[in-house]
């Protein structure tokens, strides 16, 4: 079968559907299971692992906020599942900021699987 542009494009925006729905779930589920175990969410001052590099990308330092959350994913075995999710999901906008779209995807089909 011969791919064209509108194929893959429609290819990506279905696979982008199917990346954004199975994350809406497990918010979900990560909601309940926090109010089953009557966790607090944190506060907007509370300085987490993501901090840093939330600041640097949020000043429009796209390059060091990718280094920060790239050193982050390095240490893989030390993170949580949902803190796993959340490096590689700023990782993946860091990249689309950069326009490194192969880049992104790539960061978003691990989030998929990881899912």
């Amino acid at each position: 079968m011969i791919r064209t542009q509108k194929n893959q494009s429609r290819d990506f925006h279905l696979f982008g559907y199917f990346i954004l729905r199975r994350l809406f779930y497990f918010l979900v589920y990560v909601k309940k299971q926090r109010h089953k175990k009557q966790m607090t969410l944190p506060t907007k001052y509370q300085n987490d692992l993501f901090s840093e590099g939330d600041w640097l990308y949020w000043k429009c330092e796209y390059e060091q906020a990718r280094e920060y959350f790239q050193s982050i994913a390095n240490r893989r075995s030390s993170l949580s599942d949902t803190d796993l999710i959340r490096c590689y999901q700023s990782l993946a906008a860091t990249e689309v900021e950069l326009k490194n779209y192969n880049e992104a995807l790539d960061i978003y089909k691990k989030l998929f699987y990881l899912l």
